[in-house]
């Protein structure tokens, strides 16, 4: 259950601990480098795939929290991902945070598409720990 599903935890008492995190990135150095970040800003409950192919499924079995999403990958782009996803139920609970080097037409689509911010690769630590925290609202 994610943490938008729980209903005994008050905002205040939510951490960083907490959160569900997927990482989909077909660049396995950059998910490294994310799931190190993030492992030391405190998220603990954070899985990265390489493979866009597996996102939906994974999607539908983790139940993310935040799924950080790169838009430009082989077989299923970002954007293929966020149409396929967009009418599931558990759709409007996850917060999808656009981390990319795509143009900014593409970025602007992905907003349409639902998600809540992006951020440029390549990307400073303290600049994905503090838009993660802005997507999840963890301050």
């Amino acid at each position: 259950m994610n943490y938008f599903a729980r209903k005994s935890l008050s905002e205040t008492e939510f951490s960083a601990e907490l959160a569900r995190i997927l990482i989909v990135d077909d660049s396995n150095p950059v998910t490294r480098v994310v799931v190190k970040y993030l492992d030391q800003a405190g998220y603990k409950d954070v899985l990265a795939i390489n493979d866009s192919t597996r996102a939906v499924e994974t999607i539908d079995q983790y139940r993310p929290d935040l799924i950080i999403l790169d838009l430009i990958m082989p077989e299923i782009g970002g954007l293929e991902i966020m149409e396929l996803i967009k009418d599931k139920p558990y759709f409007k609970d996850i917060t999808i945070l656009v981390f990319s080097a795509a143009d900014k037409g593409t970025k602007f689509r992905s907003i349409r598409l639902g998600a809540a911010g992006f951020v440029d690769k390549p990307v400073s630590r303290i600049e994905l720990v503090e838009s993660v925290e802005a997507a999840l609202k963890v301050f």
